[in-house]
């Protein structure tokens, strides 16, 4: 009975309560502590998530700035100084768009600016003394990421060479067999068999191409397949003339006949050709230049206006032929036959002499914090 007794005394009923509430509070703690950690773990990893949220938004804000920079260097026209940008598109300083890229970039979100660079030895905001210019990129993203981003932009060292023909207007007529090749010949090398040194070059570029352009039929490359027109950044053709206006003697003015050597020419209306000439150099016609006689041109040829080639005419280029088109025909009209074939020897015949224009290239980056 003593036995029995104390059995039933130590799982009396207050016992056992005791004991339930001992597990309960340690279920409680557990549990607790289960909840704390979970919290934890969640806020640990919605701090993951937002980070790497923030560092994907900031990379591709990053990237657009980038984009936006690289493609306002892809828009600027080939020439020497930046002048022209630093004023902006209306061409007078000091007002509202001084430093606004000429043509809009296609990078949402982005604002692109240009100031003078701080190494410019001429003081005047809107004056570039050293081919150099700084163009700087606001750019907003996804959940207001912001990056912005400085570039230092120059002028490349090589002159521009976007082809062997450059035309601003594509619009041939061609009524007589037309040769481009763009591989590089040397002096004496006919069209199809290059021996020159340099890499080739498309055979035919425009910077009015959105897309890749079949040129007429009765044009062909030096081997006989069809050209296909590729598209080219445009060349700032009135910083070329005025260039070439201060390092030509004024007495070189007029087209010459027969042979001449390594000569710069600048035409400031029409220039037309009677009389067979063989020559060298830079000839620059600001309006229609016509050739109604066989000549054979070493160097490079820019047409302000368009170019016609007669049925009596003939024009053989070794170098470049950059044709700018005035809109009111075709840039080119061939009904004489027409070469013409890149050149890296005679095109820097020229280049030493008289500096050719300079595509705009990127030398440095950095973001600004």
């Amino acid at each position: 009975m003593d036995a029995i007794r104390t059995y039933r005394t130590r799982r009396s009923p207050a016992s056992l309560g005791r004991r339930r509430g001992t597990a309960l509070v340690a279920t409680v703690v557990l549990v607790a502590m289960i909840l704390a950690l979970t919290t934890v773990g969640l806020l640990v990893a919605r701090s993951d998530v937002l980070l790497f949220r923030n560092l994907r938004d900031g990379t591709a804000t990053y990237y657009r700035a980038h984009a936006a920079i690289a493609r306002s260097v892809a828009e600027l026209t080939a020439g020497y100084a930046f002048d022209s940008l630093l004023v902006g598109p209306d061409g007078a300083p000091g007002t509202a768009d001084d430093g606004t890229p000429p043509a809009p970039t296609a990078v949402p979100g982005c604002r692109v600016q240009a100031v003078d660079d701080g190494d410019d030895p001429d003081p005047s905001p809107c004056i570039d003394g050293n081919q150099r210019v700084r163009l700087i990129t606001e750019c907003s993203g996804p959940r207001n990421a912001r990056r912005d981003v400085e570039a230092i932009v120059g002028r490349s060292a090589a002159p521009f060479i976007p082809a062997a023909l450059y035309l601003e207007r594509i619009d041939l007529d061609v009524f007589a067999p037309v040769t481009l090749d763009g591989a590089d010949h040397a002096r004496g090398d006919l069209a199809g068999v290059a021996s020159g040194p340099g890499d080739p070059v498309p055979a035919a570029a425009s910077p009015a191409l959105e897309a890749p352009m079949v040129l007429p039929s009765g044009v062909r490359s030096g081997n006989g397949e069809r050209i296909v027109a590729l598209p080219a950044a445009q060349v700032d053709t009135p910083a070329f003339s005025a260039r070439l206006l201060m390092m030509v003697p004024p007495f070189l003015t007029s087209l010459p006949e027969g042979e001449f050597g390594l000569a710069f020419i600048h035409t400031a209306g029409d220039g037309r050709v009677t009389a067979p000439a063989t020559g060298a150099g830079l000839l620059v016609v600001d309006e229609q230049l016509e050739i109604d006689a066989p000549v054979n041109f070493s160097g490079v040829v820019v047409v302000g206006g368009s170019l016609r080639v007669g049925a009596t005419g003939a024009l053989s280029v070794s170098g470049l032929l950059w044709v700018r088109g005035d809109g009111s025909g075709p840039a080119i009209s061939a009904a004489g036959p027409l070469s013409v074939v890149y050149s890296s020897e005679a095109v820097t015949e020229v280049d030493r002499t008289l500096r050719l224009p300079r595509r705009a290239v990127l030398l440095a980056e950095r973001e600004v914090f």
